[in-house]
């Protein structure tokens, strides 16, 4: 596999001289086609001023552009034969994309997209890699230990909140490394554009936003996807400078990069780089360019190739000529079959792999899967080590992070925040309101004023900004606990949630993981407002890769955050609002030892399983009372972990007791009662005395406050619901 490092542009000596008829200085800003540009290299090769690059970096960069344009073509050729998934070519943008990567040190952060294979090469993605993921092999996600590049983005800018959170935790570190963030002018419509933008303004992180503007969405014009008279003026409203560049004039992208790196080292911030270029071909090789654009709008654009200009100026200086060309071809050309040979050779996954790449270790679902679906096979683990769940921040170290003795469901998820950021320097808490104010609900009441402001962050008024960010900051090294405000405020974020943080470890084989926490309070009985007191836990538990955890005790609160925090995987933690306060449990010994995924069974009983999570366990808990009062042995189990499923517990339970009533104040139709009922009837069928019920909520918006009582399942209906099933069966 083949692959460049970054760095160019070190020596500024024997720099290469203008041979233009009028000269100006670089840093001044060029009147060109109508609009403020920066341009340094003519589409003819003059030059303005002198370039800051020797003739041998302006031959590497040539070189790179040569490679980058062999590689283009070949990915089309490739997918024209089959052998290639749809592609998106680059070609005409090769000097933004060259220009930029080589602008950066070695170490920066790339996150880029679909359209900017040069870009990655450029900044160390092996064109192996780049290769075997257009075949359809998730493993080409892998890139080598020393480069810090993220797979390409296949969403519309999602990933661009990802650098800042990459920066972000960069800069916490105490670190010099910039992250640059690549995307093309339709991206800049995105609503996590705008997030991007603010957040890395807010919190001046050493981001790059490098806008490739090639003049389409696929078809949609820049012109009418904005009325800002050019993307780079975007920047004005977040704070932070933007600067408008000739794409197709390599050196010109190269100072505009280098200028931005440099003063996001120096804890200036981050900027905006509009690089002005076109795409020649088309958006994919499934597009028809044809369609929506004129006939001779291509042919004005190829006047303006990017490496003509280069060639041109080279070959004034006596430094080009055929035969190195042929040479720089034939070089570029055995790299790539080498690399395209290498990614075809690579043998299929096996189905066992398949299932392997989405935790750090399979899960008990994944690991009877792997025995169903494929050959047996022995217990399986990642490749990579992981410590013991929870034992980093299990212990307090002093301070205040131990619990007290009678505390209540918030009290303990505060304890185990204080406990994670005295333990694990690693850990940050960000969401809205959760430092000055300690939270909607007080959870995190204290920290910022215990461990910093550089540990407890409030954010803006941006769930999806919020959890992309987190994202960044877990590949990055750190253990994040985002908060959402309410389980209800987060289909924003859920973008992010199932598209990113759910699938980076799969997408690059184990490379990048995140191990990071979303807390979401949940749940009604507290007469809140529209949208505060959702209930859709079902939709996160789908979500392959992220693990959901609903605690509904004090002592459970506490170990379950602190296992969820110390986990390799993402963990969305449902907190049931309406028992926040409800009880208090004594801590006092607590020995943190609770880990994600058991259930655990609350009352032992021979008669009939009850089965719950999270805000309905107290419901729940009451129903079992007075069953027992009439004589009925009631096994109660709550759930505590959705996914990965205790599927062997609920079993276990219910081949005891024949019959079996699933409680959750979710709607009916979809609700994770349905999951666990499926497994009932599919492993103990022939255990089951009675039907498997349901007690749940009613397939209804969550209703306002004053018909609440009606929507929540009561003690009452959960007794008739057994009861019923008692004597008829």
């Amino acid at each position: 596999m083949s692959s460049r490092k970054s760095g160019l542009g070190r020596g500024l000596d024997a720099l290469i001289p203008s041979d233009a008829a009028y000269a100006v200085p670089a840093r001044q800003t060029q009147r060109d086609e109508g609009l403020s540009m920066f341009r340094l290299l003519n589409p003819d090769g003059t030059v303005r001023d002198r370039l800051p690059v020797t003739l041998e970096e302006m031959k590497e960069l040539y070189a790179d552009m040569v490679e980058a344009r062999a590689f283009d073509s070949k990915s089309m050729a490739l997918q024209r034969q089959g052998r290639l998934a749809t592609y998106a070519p680059f070609r005409g943008q090769e000097a933004a994309q060259i220009g930029a990567a080589a602008a950066l040190l070695e170490g920066d952060w790339v996150a880029a997209t679909y359209r900017d294979a040069a870009l990655n090469w450029r900044a160390g993605y092996p064109w192996g890699a780049l290769v075997l993921g257009r075949t359809g092999d998730e493993r080409g996600g892998q890139v080598p230990l020393d480069v810090n590049v993220l797979p390409p983005s296949i969403t519309v800018g999602g990933h661009m909140i990802h650098a800042v959170g990459l920066a972000w935790a960069e800069r916490l570190n105490g670190g010099s490394r910039v992250a640059l963030t690549s995307f093309g002018d339709g991206a800049t419509s995105e609503g996590d554009f705008h997030e991007a933008m603010n957040f890395a303004a807010v919190y001046s992180t050493p981001t790059v936003f490098f806008c490739q503007n090639n003049g389409y969405a696929i078809s949609y014009p820049t012109s009418e996807q904005t009325k800002s008279e050019t993307i780079a003026i975007k920047a004005e409203a977040y704070g932070m400078p933007g600067v408008r560049v000739d794409g197709n004039d390599v050196v010109a992208v190269l100072v505009a990069v280098k200028e931005a790196t440099a003063r996001a080292r120096s804890g200036e911030g981050p900027s905006l780089i509009e690089a002005v270029t076109y795409r020649l071909g088309p958006h994919t090789t499934a597009d028809d360019p044809g369609r929506y654009r004129a006939d001779d709008e291509s042919g004005s654009w190829e006047s303006k190739d990017p490496l003509e200009r280069v060639r041109r100026l080279l070959e004034r200086q006596g430094e080009w000529n055929q035969g190195w060309q042929d040479e720089l071809e034939a070089s570029a050309t055995e790299r790539i079959e080498k690399a395209v040979e290498w990614a075809e050779s690579v043998p299929e996954p096996t189905f066992e792999e398949m299932l392997q790449r989405m935790y750090a270790e399979p899960t008990a679902p994944l690991r009877e899967q792997m025995r169903l679906g494929g050959d047996p096979v022995a217990e399986q683990t990642s490749p990579l080590p992981r410590r013991s769940p929870g034992k980093a921040l299990r212990k307090s170290t002093g301070g205040d992070s131990s619990p007290g003795a009678e505390v209540n469901l918030a009290q303990a998820l505060n304890s185990a925040l204080d406990s994670a950021l005295a333990n694990d320097e690693r850990v940050v808490l960000l969401g809205e309101d959760i430092g000055r104010t300690g939270g909607v609900f007080r959870i995190t009441d204290g920290l910022r004023e215990r461990h910093g402001a550089d540990r407890v962050f409030d954010t803006p008024v941006a769930e999806s900004g919020i959890v992309g960010a987190a994202l960044g900051m877990a590949i990055a090294g750190l253990r994040p606990v985002a908060e959402i405000q309410f389980l209800g405020f987060s289909y924003p974020a859920y973008d992010q949630i199932i598209n990113h943080v759910a699938r980076i470890r799969n997408r690059t084989n184990h490379r990048f993981t995140a191990p990071m926490v979303i807390r979401m309070p949940y749940g009604g009985g507290i007469g809140a407002a529209e949208h505060h007191s959702e209930s859709t836990e079902a939709i996160y538990a789908h979500i392959p890769g992220v693990k959901v955890v609903v605690p509904s005790t004090p002592r459970d609160a506490r170990s379950l955050l602190l296992a969820a925090i110390d986990d390799p995987d993402p963990v969305v933690f449902l907190e049931p609002i309406r028992l926040y306060r409800a009880v208090k449990e004594d801590l006092s010994d607590s020995d943190d030892d609770v880990e994600i995924g058991p259930i655990r069974i609350e009352r032992s009983g021979d008669d009939i399983t009850l089965i719950s999570w999270g805000a309905m366990m107290k419901e729940t808990r009451a129903a079992a009372s007075a069953l027992e009062s009439e004589g009925v042995s009631v096994e109660v189990i709550d759930v505590r972990t959705l996914a990965p499923l205790d599927r062997e517990g609920i079993v276990a339970s219910v081949e005891k007791t024949g019959r079996a009533v699933i409680v959750h104040e979710a709607p009916l139709t979809g609700g994770f009662g349905g999951e666990v009922a499926a497994t009932i009837s599919e492993r103990a069928l022939y255990s089951l005395r009675a039907p498997v019920q349901r007690v749940t909520g009613w397939d209804t918006i969550f209703p306002l406050k004053r018909s609440e009582s009606h929507y929540l399942p009561s003690v009452d209906r959960i007794v008739r619901s057994a009861s019923e099933i008692l004597e008829n069966h």
